[in-house]
């Protein structure tokens, strides 16, 4: 989403995984459609210049570099933010003693909670595969 429709993160959003995984989604489009977006821009670049070199114009690089940090800048506070959400919330869960339904009902939390934090996890391994494809291209065409 752009800056002026920013989805607020909360700690219930940490917790949906389908919302969590979707703004995360949204927010790659970005870095999905480098390749597409730089060719384009390499190839204007070369038609202007008849033909000689496959670089894109350095206003074209700063533009899209400044959008490109902006986004992972974004991600980067939501995983964060998120990983942090979802910890504290495994951590903090003491189990009762009372009875054995109410003990059950906490280690079904506890074990949803973990489950988030590992797909967090998953989602912070996925996102340096991100960044390390997208700065790789970027470099190739800037």
């Amino acid at each position: 989403s752009s800056p002026t429709q920013r989805t607020p993160v909360t700690p219930t959003l940490c917790s949906n995984l389908s919302a969590f995984k979707s703004l995360l989604r949204q927010s790659r489009a970005l870095d999905d459609s480098i390749i597409l977006r730089l060719n384009r821009a390499s190839a204007l670049s070369r038609s202007m210049a008849d033909g000689r070199g496959s670089q894109v114009g350095e206003n074209e690089c700063e533009g899209f570099w400044k959008e490109l940090t902006e986004r992972w800048g974004e991600r980067g506070e939501v995983l964060r933010f998120c990983d942090a959400a979802v910890a504290q919330g495994t951590g903090e869960r003491e189990l009762p003693v009372e009875t054995g339904l109410s003990r059950e009902i906490t280690l079904k939390g506890r074990g949803e909670s973990e489950r988030d934090r590992r797909q967090i996890h998953t989602e912070i391994d996925v996102e340096s595969i991100v960044r390390a494809r997208s700065l790789a291209f970027f470099a190739s065409r800037c």
